[in-house]
């Protein structure tokens, strides 16, 4: 699903949007691969001389048609989450060079999972710092509320802009294990980009 695409200050295209399970299985590795296509251009006919073996007489020039490619990338992201479970939406956020482009493809990418099982986890305390540095810094205290100890724990920050759309994406891993009623800190910094709110996204997996 597409929210955004901006045109960066260096002339890159930046595109935002969500990647959504809408199957009956939870994936990881979920990541999505972008194609941009500009407009076609025609094939452009150019006289070659064939190749022969050395004493052969010469051979006779010959028209070929030559046609330029129209596509670029691909670019290959990873979304936010690690694991995406039937239903749940995770932003993602990607970049490519400047060119006309008139079209794109988008092509998400999965792997089911089958011995790992996202669990939930409650945040609080959360403060938003806008530094000025060129990232938007996010902390808080993530706390585990289910009876088993919960490890991986990956808060994932989207920053929105005025109309409601993804404007950028970040995330920050929280290492070790999280006991059950425990709490932890997190750190997170999210790149830069005019926003007027923005969202969290807080994971973990059973252990």
């Amino acid at each position: 699903l597409v929210s955004t695409i901006q045109i960066e200050e260096n002339g890159n295209y930046k595109l935002t949007g969500t990647v959504r399970n809408d199957g009956t299985e939870t994936y990881g590795g979920v990541g999505v691969i972008a194609t941009f296509y500009e407009a076609e251009k025609p094939c452009v006919e150019r006289e070659v001389t064939p190749r022969t073996k050395p004493g052969a007489p010469p051979a006779e020039p010959t028209t070929v048609d030559v046609c330029q490619y129209n596509w670029h990338g691909p670019v290959e992201v990873y979304v936010a989450c690690q694991l995406l479970e039937p239903g749940a939406e995770c932003p993602f956020s990607l970049e490519i060079y400047g060119r006309d482009y008139v079209s794109y493809l988008l092509h998400p990418e999965g792997s089911p999972v089958e011995y790992r099982q996202p669990a939930s986890l409650l945040l609080s305390g959360v403060s938003v710092d806008n530094n000025g540095l060129g990232y938007v810094r996010i902390t808080g205290t993530a706390t585990n509320q289910n009876p088993y100890t919960v490890g991986d724990a990956n808060i994932v920050g989207t920053l929105l802009d005025a109309g409601g759309q993804i404007a950028s994406v970040g995330s920050a891993i929280v290492p070790g294990e999280i006991a059950s009623r425990a709490s932890v800190s997190f750190d997170l910094r999210v790149e830069y980009a005019p926003y007027t709110g923005y969202q969290l996204n807080a994971e973990a997996t059973q252990q």
